[in-house]
């Protein structure tokens, strides 16, 4: 089975991993992209250029399929949530990317770079030593991707939350969080309104409409991957009541980002009438740490395999 392959460590499931990057970003080559409204203006220009261009947005897509699957690898080995060297990581985040219809170069691919770095940074805290350079370098993250849409400025309180967790009250640190998140925000709103004479772009957009019917594959999709969450969730909750405090304190952190990262899409796709997929990068941790330290994972692991085959159908159907 897939998951089995992915966590022994071989050198199949490093061929594997740009396998099933390459076979995600085929339907690119075959399939009109729509021109979407993105946030700000700089957005529409780069992002709805580059699907004009078929062989450049496989390629740059392809690419961060790639990236983000080996720094997602190794941030998962700096957390120690799992003594050796696996390639699950990279596994679930393949998974989870094949739901979505057409993966293109879109903003969330170089989110979710992002979350990568700001995750590796949240692993560091500790609660007897300073956190001045990692929360601004986080906060600095956090403003960065506020710069591709302004509600990713919302994880600014999940900052706020691992430090409440990790570490004692320290006004110094929580001051830094603030100021490492505007100057981005600052330099953007600045250069937005000497190009484009305005601080926004569009608030409101038309509402999101569905191209296609929901189809039974659609429900076999749906099905697995609330399978796959619940099976996940009892495995974390296993992981939680027999692990150290540290360790426990940082999957609560990875929890409360994951789930800001949702609330994020949910006002994204209300608002903004815009799907995006931010919450999929911590998400792919969190399944990542329930299924390695899952010894009795056969449901899961015949589970994963069938979504993938699914999800690659329902790729090319499309």
């Amino acid at each position: 089975m897939i998951l089995k392959i992915y966590k022994s460590n071989v050198s199949l499931a490093i061929l594997l991993i740009p396998l099933f990057a390459i076979i995600l970003s085929i339907p690119i080559l075959t399939t009109q992209i729509d021109l979407n409204s993105y946030y700000f203006n700089w957005e529409n220009v780069l992002f709805n250029s580059i699907h004009q261009l078929k062989i450049l947005n496989f390629i740059l897509t392809f690419s961060f399929l790639i990236l983000n699957t080996a720094i997602l690898n190794q941030v998962f080995s700096i957390t120690h949530f799992f003594s050796k060297i696996t390639y699950v990581p990279a596994l679930f985040y393949l998974v989870l990317m094949s739901f979505i219809d057409v993966i293109n170069f879109e903003p969330y691919l170089i989110i979710h770079t992002l979350l990568s770095a700001l995750i590796y940074l949240l692993m560091r805290l500790e609660q007897n030593e300073t956190a001045l350079h990692l929360e601004f370098k986080s906060a600095l993250i956090v403003g960065i991707l506020a710069c591709f849409s302004l509600y990713y400025a919302f994880i600014i309180f999940t900052l706020f939350m691992a430090l409440f967790t990790i570490k004692s009250f320290n006004w110094r640190e929580w001051f830094v969080i603030l100021l490492g998140g505007i100057i981005p925000i600052i330099y953007l709103f600045s250069f937005q309104y000497i190009f484009n004479d305005e601080l926004f772009f569009g608030l409101f957009k038309a509402s999101f409409k569905f191209q296609n019917q929901i189809q039974l594959i659609n429900y076999i999709q749906i099905g697995s991957g609330l399978l796959i969450l619940l099976l996940s969730f009892k495995g974390l909750l296993s992981f939680y009541s027999r692990n150290t405090s540290i360790n426990k304190k940082r999957l609560f952190i990875l929890f409360g980002l994951t789930t800001s990262c949702f609330v994020v899409t949910l006002i994204a796709f209300y608002f903004f009438s815009y799907l995006d997929f931010g919450f999929i990068l911590p998400l792919s941790i969190l399944l990542s740490i329930s299924s390695v330290n899952n010894e009795s994972d056969n449901l899961l692991n015949l589970l994963l395999t069938i979504t993938l085959i699914v999800n690659i159908v329902a790729l090319y159907m499309t």
